[in-house]
């Protein structure tokens, strides 16, 4: 009985894991490695600046769907490719970190449905409902709403379509507030959440 329980244990955490996003470390990977992502999947140049060296240092943003991944962002540093020789692809470094695996866990769920209008407003009805209950808020006076779709990756290595949203709120006691809250756009789970004071 008991090995029949441990195998049918492993048996479901093999599977388990078979759905979960897997942690890339670019600094272990060649440029190429870039090139040969899902067609869902997409490294977008967020900026670029050049150093003292003349190297240039490309900042980076993996997205799913064009959605950014949440934490998924790396720099590749290009040397002078005047001075560089023909081999100049392998001596481009990178680092940082993005995901694979992606597309197995957000198969399941519609991004339309998750990022629909009544889903975004709900959100921050819920987040901000959340905030008033937890600090004893009565009438309070939101302002700034922002939210923001993206992809978010659980401590379970489980990626999810999520919001960033966040609203200021003035106290007259404690300062203006930022809370923020990254949020499953189709439960409302909160993942995290944390209160900038100005």
């Amino acid at each position: 009985m008991k090995f029949r329980l441990s195998l049918l244990l492993t048996t479901y955490l093999a599977s388990a894991a078979t759905f979960a996003a897997t942690e890339v470390n670019l600094r272990n990977q060649t440029y190429d490695y870039l090139q040969r992502q899902p067609s869902k999947v997409k490294i977008k140049k967020i900026r670029s600046r050049i150093d003292f060296n003349q190297i240039e240092h490309v900042h980076i943003q993996q997205t799913f769907n064009d959605i950014p991944v949440w934490d998924a962002t790396g720099v590749v540093h290009i040397p002078n490719t005047k001075q560089a020789n023909a081999a100049a692809p392998k001596a481009i470094a990178m680092n940082g970190m993005i995901y694979e695996g992606l597309e197995k866990d957000l198969a399941s769920t519609s991004h339309a449905l998750a990022f629909s209008s009544s889903q975004k407003t709900k959100s921050m009805q819920f987040v901000q409902a959340v905030y008033g209950k937890k600090n004893n808020i009565s009438n309070p006076k939101y302002k700034n709403e922002k939210t923001k779709s993206i992809i978010f990756v659980d401590d379970n290595k489980q990626a999810h379509y999520a919001y960033l949203t966040s609203f200021s709120y003035e106290s007259v006691t404690a300062g203006v507030h930022r809370p923020t809250y990254i949020i499953d756009a189709n439960n409302q789970h909160v993942y995290r959440s944390w209160d900038q004071v100005f």
